[in-house]
């Protein structure tokens, strides 16, 4: 902006009473803010509540998904026919993205589904869950070699092969599945 746009500005805020001008002789003026008087001097402590009317409020209205425990999870895989881990769902592609091999990720779902089948712990989406612990390896089972760049078992990760009894290679396209790994 230039000086002279700077001037026009100043010139709006004095004549909208929002600056105040005091010329001082021998110098330049100096400029006092003048807040509007229909500003509350002090904030609300918070926001109001929102309002509970669902026609005012269409947030309010959706419905829910219900949190379910894994052993419910796993039943309604059951029921509806489907696997717990759909070949397409998106932990497979992230794997690929990464080169993590089926083998960990099959290894990932043994001791996920051994953590959590008799667990109260409940959850909207399972599936989403099981992505979130390989995503940020909370399951601690492998780590990336820094000369070769492949992912290794750690000590915890070869101790859940050898109670799984895992060391076979599976295919890509296969889906996890409730049940069927039981020992």
């Amino acid at each position: 902006m230039t000086d002279r746009g700077v001037q026009k500005q100043i010139k709006a805020l004095v004549s909208d009473g929002l600056l105040k001008r005091d010329y001082r002789p021998g110098t330049s003026p100096s400029y006092t803010l003048k807040p509007p008087n229909d500003v509350h001097p002090t904030p609300e402590r918070r926001s109001p509540k929102p309002l509970k009317n669902p026609e005012l409020n269409p947030r309010e209205t959706r419905a829910k998904k219900s949190e379910v425990t894994f052993s419910e999870f796993e039943q309604r895989c059951i029921d509806n026919g489907e696997d717990a881990m759909p070949a397409d769902h998106a932990v497979f592609r992230y794997a690929s993205r990464i080169n993590l091999s089926v083998e960990f990720l099959h290894l990932a779902w043994l001791v996920f589904y051994g953590r959590f089948r008799d667990s109260p712990k409940r959850y909207r989406d399972w599936r989403a869950t099981f992505k979130n612990y390989v995503e940020r390896g909370w399951l601690g089972l492998w780590y990336i070699d820094k000369q070769t760049g492949e992912y290794l078992l750690t000590t915890a990760g070869m101790q859940a092969a050898r109670e799984h009894g895992v060391g076979m290679p599976r295919e890509p396209e296969s889906a996890l599945s409730v049940g069927k790994y039981e020992r």
